[in-house]
């Protein structure tokens, strides 16, 4: 590739702004690197994301960079990819038995708050239905344990619906409506996705129920949707700030293997409104939950705004950042 260091990134689609927030900032690094990134969608298509690979692989990149649409499926290609000398990064994923690193947040443990704040908000008594998005996704399985693990301490909590959306945000409306239809008594509803989340409380506005039906996700991608009460809790994961590190992580390890450990995670706080923190405390969410950091949803949203991420905080777990930061 040439004296310029060239990324080669594989996103899931281009419809989702989560990827334009990760774009934006790993575009802002790589210009203070001086390094490009070649930006692919697979529109979360596997066919399409291995083809994408390959052809990576086939112009030499210097590292390449994807978000797994099937985890399992890409072993083979990474693999090639290695046998090539060309690091390997898989974003919001980490996947076991491969040579490669994991960039992602710390799902487990953000789903794991957000399960806890949706049952704390609802005084550990109601029904949920569970947006599901792409089973065999990594960061999608782990994210629904997490979820199912938290809910499975509260006998008043009763999942009463799951349906798999695949990413797409007209599947997660057409369901949403069907149950708001067909089941009685929803009190929340859980996903991964902040588009479906966002589809949610599309169709729980349609039928004048908003505020009435809790909505909870783990995207940071819903910030005004929360400060509007359409939707209750999220992370406040800034993308911008995370697409800026991933692109370092990527170029730093092109020149050094050992500049980062093989596993990069990092977390974010919660964040929703006060009144609905406030119910959530009064419930009982500390004592069950003590180690959890909630922003308030004005403070997350005037961080959010910054365009400049080398000035934002990514909390990186323990051991798992820079070698030198």
């Amino acid at each position: 590739s040439g004296d310029k260091i060239v990324i080669g990134y594989a996103v899931n689609n281009y419809t989702n702004p989560y990827y334009f927030g990760i774009m934006d900032g790993g575009n802002i690094a790589a210009e203070e690197l001086g390094c490009e990134v070649v930006w692919k969608s697979c529109e979360n298509s596997i066919e399409e994301e291995i083809s994408i690979i390959e052809n990576f692989i086939e112009s030499d990149v210097d590292v390449i960079c994807m978000d797994p649409v099937d985890a399992g499926a890409l072993v083979d290609v990474i693999n090639k990819a290695g046998e090539a000398g060309i690091p390997v990064v898989t974003f919001n994923n980490i996947l076991d038995g491969v040579d490669c690193w994991a960039y992602t947040p710390n799902t487990v443990v953000e789903a794991s708050h957000i399960a806890e704040m949706m049952c704390a908000y609802l005084g550990y008594e109601g029904n949920i239905c569970i947006l599901q998005e792409q089973p065999g996704n990594q960061s999608s399985d782990s994210i629904e344990n997490a979820y199912r693990d938290v809910m499975a301490k509260y006998e008043g909590i009763e999942i009463i619906g799951e349906q798999i959306t695949n990413w797409d945000p007209d599947k997660a409306l057409e369901i949403t409506q069907t149950w708001l239809s067909t089941l009685n008594d929803i009190d929340a509803i859980i996903t991964v996705s902040g588009n479906s989340a966002a589809s949610a409380a599309q169709a729980i506005e349609a039928v004048g129920k908003t505020g009435e039906i809790g909505i909870f996700s783990v995207d940071g991608m819903n910030n005004e949707l929360i400060q509007e009460c359409g939707a209750t809790a999220d992370t406040s994961g800034y993308t911008l700030v995370a697409g800026y590190w991933n692109i370092i992580a990527c170029y730093d390890l092109s020149q050094d293997t050992e500049s980062w450990p093989s596993t990069i995670q990092y977390t974010s706080p919660m964040t929703t409104t006060e009144e609905a923190y406030n119910t959530m405390c009064d419930n009982g969410l500390l004592n069950n939950d003590s180690d959890i950091e909630v922003m308030m949803i004005d403070e997350a949203i005037e961080n959010a705004s910054s365009d400049d991420p080398s000035q934002l905080n990514i909390i990186w777990d323990e051991g798992c950042g820079p070698r030198d930061h």
